[in-house]
């Protein structure tokens, strides 16, 4: 069975690679992170993201995305909840407990995102 990684670790990588409004950068600047782990290392990241990908399906994200984006299709929650956890710990956290707390971060990180 696969370990999840702490969450500490996780946000760090998180937060290390990010790149608001821009995916491929921060995918480019986790790839060269996530290579210098070791398997199990790799596998517990992953463990990690599809547990908050798994926290942060609710309704109210849903009806969130929604709002923000004119509709939100089955893969357009997923792309939002990609972003939610890319966005970093706070945002991520802050969402869970109150969804309309992303209407402080929509401005600066979405303008040029489509989900």
């Amino acid at each position: 069975m696969v370990q999840m990684m702490a969450d500490d670790r996780f946000w760090a990588l998180m937060a290390a690679s990010r790149f608001p409004r821009n995916q491929e950068k921060q995918v480019s600047a986790l790839r060269p992170r996530l290579e210098v782990l070791s398997l199990e290392d790799v596998e517990a990241f992953e463990a990690a993201f599809r547990d908050k990908l798994d926290r942060s399906y609710s309704f109210d994200l849903w009806g969130a995305a929604y709002l923000a984006n004119g509709g939100c299709s089955d893969d357009g929650f997923h792309y939002f909840r990609c972003w939610l956890v890319s966005s970093g710990r706070e945002v991520f956290e802050n969402a869970l407990a109150d969804p309309d707390s992303l209407a402080d971060v929509r401005k600066p990180l979405w303008d040029d995102w489509e989900f």
